[in-house]
């Protein structure tokens, strides 16, 4: 493992009062960044930036823009900024912290409320 970077509970993705975002239906799953042979191996996201538990989702950028505010139930407002092989279409994979975790919530339909973002989306690389 080259990085694991500290999980920043006070962070908040949830948009600003007014912005308008679209619901979603979507098959969620879950990786987490720390283990060996699920992601790159580095603790990034797509877009240069640590991927982050609870915090982070991956997305389909066609379906849902890098960027966005994403409210998933159960976790609150995530931030989409990774991507991932099989994430293609409707589907999320939300970052966990641990692989029993990731096990535990094997494949999921729900609804989420998509808010993109309202500036440019600048990416780290």
């Amino acid at each position: 493992m080259l990085f694991q970077p500290a999980i920043a509970n006070d962070v908040s993705y949830e948009p600003r009062p007014g912005a308008e975002g679209f619901a979603l239906t979507v098959q969620a799953t879950a990786y987490t960044p720390f283990e060996e042979g699920m992601t790159s191996g580095t603790g990034l996201a797509y877009d240069g930036r640590p991927a982050l538990p609870y915090q982070t989702i991956a997305v389909d950028p066609e379906v849902i823009p890098l960027g966005s505010s994403v409210r998933v139930p159960g976790y609150g407002w995530m931030l989409a900024h990774d991507t991932g092989n099989l994430i293609l279409g409707n589907r999320i994979d939300i970052c966990l912290e641990q692989e029993e975790e990731m096990t535990r919530f094997g494949v999921q339909t729900m609804e989420i409320y998509v808010v993109p973002p309202q500036k440019k989306y600048v990416m780290f690389w």
